[in-house]
């Protein structure tokens, strides 16, 4: 079964992703895969804000500086602690973005649905 997801998304994942150059574009899925093409640059934080604020319950990234973007995102979710958001978070050091897609899309419950790829 993993095998098939990952096959699928290897032929889908580049077809999907859309570019978030714009501050103001968001995401429609409740699951972000990120592929950090270029890797940290502060401007991340508040896109992850704006992502929490549009309902997203997981974030994923792959690429370049993922364990930093990870740390990062959830930085930004826990902020100052008077307004602590729960949001899930994993990095991918070393995998394909298809093996990050194929993670996300076998979540279930509270983090179901479809997984959007986001380039940063």
């Amino acid at each position: 079964m993993q095998a098939s997801i990952v096959a699928h998304w290897d032929r889908l994942a580049y077809n999907q992703a859309r570019r978030y150059n714009a501050p103001e574009a968001m995401t429609q899925s409740r699951k972000i895969v990120v592929h950090s093409l270029r890797g940290y640059h502060p401007e991340f934080a508040s896109r992850v804000a704006a992502w929490l604020d549009h309902g997203v319950t997981f974030i994923g990234i792959v690429g370049r500086d993922a364990e930093r973007l990870e740390d990062v995102a959830d930085d930004v979710a826990i902020g100052d602690g008077g307004r602590a958001r729960f949001v899930l978070t994993s990095s991918h050091p070393g995998e394909s973005l298809a093996e990050a897609a194929a993670f996300a899309e076998v979540l279930t419950g509270e983090h179901a649905g479809p997984v959007e790829i986001v380039e940063f």
